[in-house]
């Protein structure tokens, strides 16, 4: 945040996937009142210093965005996809529900679509990503990397003061 010669942050994942969410394995060795509270505080601290973030954040979506992964590309302030990528919110067809991740989900796609992804937990492709307003933008996954960093350098063109202040303001 205080570097000033950042203007943009691409969020990517490093392999085939951008996020799955939250590591399952790791939330059933500890299901604590005490480990829960935690763990989703601290998830709701790192979304919220996303929103808190000066620089525009880019999600760089080439693989599938699950559960806590698709709240946290919601939490970014633009999403480009691969064509190829898939989105889901999962949580009822394995007996749980993705309250945190409809939160974000929500804010930026229709209330309609959010139960949708809820209550079917079933994966939507690319193009129903950009139809429920989740992407801004689904392309070939050999153009994903262009078509993101035109976004980027665009962003940088601009004043980061006003960007900063617009991103604040919004």
């Amino acid at each position: 945040a205080s570097d000033k010669t950042i203007k943009v942050i691409i969020l990517a994942g490093n392999g085939p996937i951008f996020s799955s969410g939250h590591d399952l394995k790791e939330m059933r060795k500890d299901s604590s009142y005490s480990a829960m509270h935690t763990l989703f505080n601290q998830c709701s601290n790192m979304m919220i210093s996303m929103k808190k973030q000066p620089q525009p954040i880019i999600a760089k979506v080439y693989g599938s965005a699950m559960a806590a992964g698709c709240q946290l590309m919601c939490n970014c302030d633009l999403a480009i996809a691969a064509k190829t990528a898939k989105f889901a919110l999962p949580g009822s067809s394995i007996g749980l529900f993705c309250s945190s991740p409809a939160v974000a989900v929500g804010r930026v796609a229709n209330p309609k679509h959010t139960m949708e992804m809820l209550l079917m937990g079933e994966t939507f492709n690319a193009e129903d990503a950009f139809r429920f307003g989740l992407i801004n933008k689904a392309v070939p996954p050999e153009e994903l990397d262009n078509t993101v960093m035109a976004y980027a350098n665009k962003i940088t063109k601009h004043s980061s003061v006003t960007i900063s202040m617009g991103k604040n303001a919004f």
